[in-house]
C-alpha cells in the first residue's frame, strides 16, 4: 500500500486592509491640501459639511459623503477646533458668555417692565441647552406615524388603541 503524505489545505493569504491614516510616521498630521483648506473656511460660515464641500470646489453628487469624512479625519478636526478657539478668543463669545447673557437677560425681563415673551424666550432657550424639553425626533414616533400604524391594524383594535392614547394624554395634562 502507498502511502500519501497527509495534505493540509493551505491558508488563503488574505490581504490586509490598513485604515487610511492621516498621520505621518512621525505622528504629525498631515498638512492640509487646498481644498481642505478652503473646505474649513467655508464649514465655519454655517457649520454644514455638505454645503461646505460644494462651496470649497467638491463634486455636489458626493458632498455629503466627503463632508462626513472630512470632519472624521484628525488634522481637519485639529484644524476647525483651532479656528473656533481663535474666533472665541477674537470675539470673547464663548459658551459661557451666551448663557451668562441669556440668563441675564431673563433675570431683567422680570423686572419693571416686565416682559414676559422675551423672559419666556430666554428661559426657552436655557432648557434647550439642558436638553429639558424633548424634540419630535428625540420621541421617535410623530402622530402621522402613529396613525399610519393604526391604520394597519383592524378597525376594532385600532380604536381600542386611540382610546388609551386619550387616556393617557389626559393623565399627562392633568395638574401637578
Amino acid at each position: 500500500m502507498t502511502e500519501y503524505p497527509e495534505i493540509t489545505p493551505k491558508k488563503e493569504k488574505r490581504k490586509q486592509v490598513q485604515p487610511k491614516h492621516h498621520t505621518t510616521k512621525t505622528g504629525a498630521t498631515k498638512p492640509l491640501s487646498v481644498k481642505q483648506r478652503r473646505f474649513i473656511e467655508e464649514y465655519l460660515v454655517d457649520f454644514n459639511a455638505a454645503q461646505a464641500c460644494i462651496r470649497a470646489g467638491y463634486n455636489p453628487k458626493n458632498a455629503k459623503v466627503i463632508g462626513c469624512e472630512n470632519l472624521t479625519k484628525p488634522n481637519i478636526k485639529i484644524a476647525i477646533d483651532a479656528a473656533l478657539k481663535i474666533r472665541s478668543d477674537r470675539t470673547e463669545i464663548t459658551a459661557d458668555y451666551v448663557l451668562t447673557t441669556i440668563r441675564e437677560t431673563v433675570e431683567r425681563c422680570k423686572r419693571d417692565p416686565f416682559n414676559p415673551s422675551a423672559m419666556l424666550k430666554g428661559a426657552e432657550l436655557l432648557g434647550k441647552h439642558l436638553a429639558l424639553f424633548a424634540d419630535k425626533h428625540m420621541i421617535g414616533l410623530d402622530i402621522t406615524a402613529i396613525e399610519l400604524i393604526l391604520s394597519a391594524l383592524p378597525p376594532e383594535y385600532a380604536e381600542a388603541v386611540r382610546e388609551k392614547l386619550q387616556v393617557v394624554k389626559m393623565i399627562k395634562d392633568l395638574p401637578k
